[in-house]
């Protein structure tokens, strides 16, 4: 709590003669929606803790990857294996990844094999905005959004337009990618595609029996291509293909004595479709918009090193696919309530997944979940511009093989003064267990329940001057029936419900922008106690693995015609890799800064753009899970070019 209130006292002590940020509400024919300046997405209205960044932010930003964003949400934790284009998967509030969900664009990303997503593969270069909404979101996303949501858009550019860029950068990382725009009347067609790899290797400082030594990573290196073709017409329809081909060592943890996994490979085939499309539309009735997504992904694994399953080691292959079609109906016939507006949403999805894999129980079976789901929701909004503000929803599930799941949500939003107002929300979360904690050979239990959490939060929103805003949020999760890794043998463990954790916690966030928003500032900072609550004896009490208690984050950007530059600074406090919360477990705290700056050139027919970028400038030495080393200082030319048509 410490950093906390220094840190504040300095930011709120800025001052500046910024032009204001009006906040301006509007009902429109389906739902009560306030538009708000972007960098105030969680502020004045909204009834969900969330943080938007938009098309002109990221530019700024150029983040590499999804944990560059990421790590900017107050209460995100980014669990990373070690240097680019090694596994990263995101979490909420102290909760697993698998309890977290990941979309592109709708689409879900995280996998029905275990239940998270590898947000090292997203390609930035093709998104538009990145949502985070945190805390239980059951009722409005479905089944795993337990502690949290990224929603990650799409959205081609408004000019016809071709795009080159090439990077290059320290530890041998490179990337080469084009793309091309071009609007036919209303209708907009694009296509890009990205190549881009990392040799992986860097040095770090290995601890074996108390001696240090100076030894390079190992078995890091990535191969990737990437392709999105996406087509749209403005409230009529949205198609987009995202294809991807990986190739990438899997260096595994360095422990005393050896470095395991020194030759295990990975490489994938993953293609996912999204499109959308309105099927009816009436002023006097309602709309209609029939949704839909699909993915299939193969998968390879090898490790001929593994000799502990045979003597050939591990070479096994997973074959995933995933449909959802839904209908999305936006009733316009608003209900005049006690003096204000109730609109609904109707939603009915149905979904099918399935996976293949000689490491499932039931080797070269079919292994399938389908699913049916419906959703309501209504608003209401009273009068005027500062009018209580409520939504209630819920979302209905039955899945195959684990059956009936209900997800309610209500939320309100009160408006205190033209300074303040307060909202508060409760929310009931459902995460069904994955085909790996399910059917995964000697370690999958076929008759687990889904883990359930009950979500309380309440926030308060700030406003003491037109240039600058901030959040505080309080929030309480219980969790039961949380799946763990039970031990059963010497060397085997099996997934079992029996698992519990109470988490509390508070989040800050504060905006500032001034020089007509040419400056802007943010700071988030995050407390939580993400503790057992199983009633076992010296499990008890204790911090959940990877839940670190403090993370902040700060943010300063300038952009104008011509120059930009950022800086990022973020700071996570200790952890535990294992239960019980023994010294030997015990994970330091680390402190990461950012620098990056570059310069637009502009003329008639085309830009561009340089930039250079630097990540971990002080060179720490840090790990962000246990065994996994992290590159030291690296530094990035990047060189982008568009020529208008």
């Amino acid at each position: 709590m410490i950093v906390f209130l220094n840190t504040i006292v300095v930011f709120l002590g800025l001052h500046s003669s910024a032009d204001s940020t009006a906040v301006q509400d509007s009902i429109r024919a389906h739902e009560v929606v306030v538009i708000a300046d972007p960098w105030q997405a969680s502020g004045r209205g909204a009834i969900q803790s969330l943080v938007s960044f938009t098309r002109q932010q990221l530019q700024t930003l150029a983040p590499s990857q999804a944990r560059d964003v990421l790590s900017l949400v107050p209460g995100v934790f980014v669990r990373d294996y070690g240097g680019a284009g090694t596994l990263q998967t995101v979490s909420f509030r102290g909760g697993s990844s698998s309890q977290a969900l990941v979309l592109i664009d709708g689409a879900r990303l995280s996998s029905a094999q275990n239940g998270s997503a590898d947000i090292s593969m997203i390609p930035m270069r093709f998104v538009s905005s990145v949502e985070a909404t945190r805390g239980g979101s059951s009722a409005r996303y479905g089944a795993n959004a337990l502690s949290g949501v990224v929603d990650l858009r799409l959205r081609l550019p408004k000019d016809d337009a071709t795009r080159f860029s090439a990077m290059g950068g320290s530890f041998d990382q490179w990337a080469l990618s084009a793309g091309t725009t071009k609007h036919i009347g209303k209708q907009a067609i694009g296509l890009d595609v990205e190549h881009m790899g990392s040799m992986g290797s860097f040095p770090f400082i290995a601890d074996q029996f108390g001696s240090t030594y100076e030894v390079n990573r190992q078995n890091n290196d990535v191969r990737s291509t990437r392709l999105m073709l996406r087509a749209e017409q403005p409230s009529a329809y949205s198609a987009t293909v995202l294809v991807r081909s990986l190739d990438r060592g899997v260096p595994g943890a360095v422990v005393q004595g050896s470095i395991t996994q020194a030759r295990a490979r990975m490489r994938d085939a993953d293609a996912i479709g999204h499109f959308s499309a309105v099927v009816s539309s009436s002023p006097q009735t309602s709309q209609w918009e029939w949704v839909g997504s699909l993915r299939y992904l193969d998968q390879s694994f090898s490790d001929p090193d593994a000799t502990i399953v045979g003597t050939q080691g591990i070479d096994v292959r997973y074959i995933q696919r995933d449909v959802t079609q839904g209908l999305v109906g936006d009733y316009d016939s608003v209900l005049e309530v006690a003096d204000g507006l109730v609109s609904l949403q109707g939603r009915f999805d149905v979904s099918y997944a399935d996976i293949r894999g000689r490491s499932l129980q039931g080797a070269d079976d079919l292994i399938h979940r389908a699913s049916a789901a419906t959703t309501l929701h209504a608003d209401y909004a009273g009068s005027g511009i500062d009018a209580v503000r409520v939504r209630s929803a819920v979302r209905t599930e039955y899945f195959t093989d684990i059956g009936l799941i209900v997800s309610p949500l209500l939320g309100v939003h009160l408006p205190l003064s033209n300074m303040f107002s307060m909202r508060a929300l409760w929310s009931y979360n459902v995460r069904p267990p994955s085909f790996n904690e399910l059917y995964y050979l000697n370690y999958g239990t076929s008759d687990l329940l889904p883990e359930r959490s009950s979500t309380s939060e309440m926030a308060l929103h700030m406003q003491p001057t037109e240039w600058l805003d901030a959040d505080v949020t309080a929030y309480y999760m219980s969790t039961r029936d949380l799946i763990v890794s039970v031990p059963v043998s010497p060397v085997i463990t099996s997934a079992r419900n029996v698992g519990s954790a109470h988490t509390y916690g508070i989040e800050f966030v504060a905006r500032a922008a001034a020089f007509d928003q040419k400056l802007r500032l943010q700071y988030s900072y995050a407390f939580m106690q993400a503790r057992d609550a199983t009633g076992r004896r010296y499990l008890d009490g204790t911090y959940l693995p990877y839940a670190p208690p403090e993370v902040l984050s700060a943010l300063i950007m300038w952009t104008d015609t011509q120059w930009y530059t950022s800086a990022t600074v973020s700071y996570t406090s200790f952890r535990y890799h294992s239960t019980g919360n023994v010294y030997a477990s015990l994970l330091h705290p680390y402190t990461l800064v950012g620098l990056q700056g570059g310069v637009r050139v502009r003329t008639n027919r085309s830009d561009i753009d340089v930039r250079v970028q630097c990540e971990n400038l002080l060179d720490a030495s840090y790990v962000v899970v246990r065994g996994f080393p992290m590159p030291g200082r690296t530094v990035r030319l990047v060189v982008a070019m568009e020529l208008g048509q």
